[in-house]
Order: structure tokens, then sequence, then C-alpha cells
């Protein structure tokens, strides 16, 4: 994927449209990607790689380790818990006939994951990888949603708030917490959703990209979107419509993730004093 900057203006008193192409072009990588990177960090040439996927990823070290990687890459692997069904189902359409497909993927990853030992990582992963691979249905070719590694998301808010010029005075006011919704919360929301690309001007709030980044069945409710449906009809201008989306339809799913991932980053600023 072609790589540029991107910079966001932001003018406060014009909010009516905006060119979100931090959402037009976010981290949206394919499996083709995904294993060509992988190859390259391994330093496997492109005919080994073509020579494990013709004989669908056999059974040995060098290849458990490359399919590791995949996992990790597409940020659908924790080396603890295991494998994301919430961002690895991306990349395989089940049949339409196929109502089974998940029941059998299940039973796979208990019989072939569930009693290998926490620390055989690449075996896990492996296994992990294949019980999709061969139950779940079909490799989709289209470039899928990563969601953000902890780090990234954090990196992502600090900037924001170099960029909104938020002061230690107003950092230590989120700190505190004495305001359920102090008044720079919705434009700190809308640069920050948008960067993220969870949302668009255009469309509103991606419900799947959600999903794939919090793993929260109910974001994908018809209930959820009805809710942001309707906020869309009451509010016109940015940055309310989007923060407004947040806090009548989204918050209760996600307020511990949002709350958790301000006070992390405010905590951070404030201790680095780059702000005044």
């Amino acid at each position: 994927m072609e790589t540029r900057s991107i910079f966001i203006a932001v003018i406060l008193s014009i909010t009516s449209y905006i060119k979100a192409e931090d959402y037009k072009a976010p981290r949206l990588k394919t499996l083709a990607t995904i294993e060509q990177e992988c190859a390259g960090y391994l330093l496997l040439s492109n005919e080994t790689l073509r020579s494990y996927i013709a004989a669908s990823f056999p059974k040995d070290s060098t290849v458990q380790k490359l399919v590791h990687c995949f996992l990790v890459n597409m940020n659908a692997w924790d080396d603890e818990t295991g494998i994301k069904d919430y961002v690895i189902r991306n990349y395989f359409k089940p049949s339409d006939t196929d109502s089974s497909y998940e029941s059998r993927t299940q039973c796979c990853l208990r019989d072939k994951v569930s009693n290998l030992d926490r620390c055989a990582v690449f075996e896990r992963a492996y296994h992990s990888f294949m019980c999709y691979y061969q139950n779940y249905g079909n490799l989709v070719p289209e470039a899928q949603f990563i969601p953000w590694y902890q780090v990234d998301r954090e990196k992502n808010l600090r900037e924001v708030f170099l960029i909104e010029g938020i002061t230690r005075a107003q950092l230590l006011k989120f700190q505190k917490n004495e305001e359920r919704t102090p008044k720079e919360y919705p434009i700190l929301y809308y640069m920050d959703v948008i960067r993220n690309a969870f949302y668009d001007p255009s469309t509103g709030h991606d419900l799947g990209r959600l999903y794939t980044q919090y793993g929260i069945q109910e974001l994908l409710a018809d209930e959820t979107r009805q809710c942001l449906d309707t906020v869309s009809r009451n509010f016109f201008e940015e940055p309310t419509r989007a923060y407004q989306g947040y806090d009548q339809c989204l918050r209760k799913y996600l307020t511990v993730y949002v709350e958790k991932l301000l006070q992390t980053v405010v905590a951070q600023v404030l201790e680095s004093n780059i702000v005044c």
C-alpha cells in the first residue's frame, strides 16, 4: 500500500466536511501482503513462500514460525490468550450454504490447540491458523482492517492532544475526572476516531472496524446501527454528531476502553512535561 504523509486540517468553525484520508487509507492489508512481509522478515525467498502456500502450509518448524508471524502481523494473535476470532475471521468467507463452519472451527481449536503447552507459541499459532484455514471458509483476497496495538492508540491520542493544543491545566482536569463530558471531549474524540479510521464524516462510525478492534459483539447489533442513524438525523455538525454517536450509542460498550486509554495518555503527557 502506498505510503504517504497525511495532514488533517481541523477548523472548528467549519466542520461540515473534512477529507477523511485517514479513513480511506488506514491499516489495510491483504493476506498476500502479510505473507510477503513475513517471508521478508524471516529471510525466506518468494519461491519458498509459494511452495508453502501451494502445499497448504505443511507442518514444520519454519512454517510454524511463519504462520505465527502472519497472525502477529494482522494483530490476530496474543501469545498468552491465543487467536483473536474477531480479527482472523475477516480473512475467511464461509459458504452461504455452510451452517457449521463456526462449530467445526471451534471443535478444531479444542482438539488441536487447547492442550498444547502455553509456551509453544509457534505451534499454538500454527494450529490455530490451520483450524480457520481448513474449516472456516474461503480466503478473502481483499485488504482487511488491521486493529491497532495499544501503543499505537496511545501515540495517536498524544498527537491529538498536541494538534488541539491541550494545556497542562486541561490534562489535570481530565485526570481528576470531575466532569462527565468536559467541553474539549467532542473535538478530541472526533480527531481520534478519524485518525484511527473508525469514523468517516460522510458515513459515520464504522462498526465493522470497531468490532475488529474491540471484539464486542453488541457493536454489530441492529440496535446499535439504528441508534447511530437516529443520532445522524438529529445532529448535523461535527464534532457534535460524532461525539453524540459515541455518547448515546457506543459509550455503554466502549467506555472502559476509552477511559483507560485517556487516563493512560494523560498520565504519559503530564509526566513528559511536553505541554505547558
